[in-house]
């Protein structure tokens, strides 16, 4: 009996050692709350963060966020030459810009997890920073071609199907404020 009561008492403790402090940001959006209008909650054109990055009418999407870290990149790799910084940026070649990047968010891997109020242990640590990484990016990338679009100074690009559309704006728009849709 008293082994027994001490296992148990020792299992008591071992949980409340791990409960994570209060410190979460993001969370999901209760049932009760979603399912009164499911819309209102869910992303319509993009993924961001880790919550709805399987679903499938979103993942069209990946490849413009592909595309976004990549000009984000070569933005501030032209902005470091500019200003006499040295990075590293060829075509084939990982700018040291972007590993100092990748590597800052890898190893934000705890700071990243305590941001969410759900259990992100499905999650390995690579495929996180990954999404860090590339919808962080994305989102900068996202406001400053928005900001040069509207003033009229986005300049060598082609045809942005991103900004050309006005739907599209207005469900990037809607998407970026949802309460699921964030990252840290």
């Amino acid at each position: 009996m008293y082994r027994k009561k001490l296992k148990w008492t020792t299992e008591i403790e071992e949980k409340l050692h791990n409960v994570r402090p209060w410190n979460f940001s993001i969370y999901r959006v209760p049932n009760r709350l979603r399912q009164v209008n499911e819309d209102a909650y869910s992303p319509h054109v993009v993924s961001i963060g880790p919550f709805h990055r399987h679903k499938p009418h979103l993942v069209a999407m990946r490849e413009h966020k592909l595309r976004y870290a990549l000009y984000f990149f070569k933005r501030a790799q032209e902005t470091a030459q500019k200003r006499a910084l040295n990075f590293s940026f060829g075509s084939q070649q990982s700018s040291e810009c972007m590993r100092e990047w990748a590597t800052a968010t890898y190893d934000s891997d705890a700071l990243v997890r305590a941001s969410y109020a759900e259990d992100m242990s499905n999650i390995d640590q690579e495929e996180l920073a990954e999404i860090m990484l590339v919808d962080g990016c994305f989102i900068l990338e996202l406001l400053i071609r928005f900001y040069l679009y509207m003033d009229r100074k986005l300049e060598g690009h082609e045809l942005d199907p991103i900004l050309e559309s006005a739907w599209m704006i207005a469900d990037l728009r809607h998407d970026l404020a949802l309460l699921e849709n964030q990252i840290p």
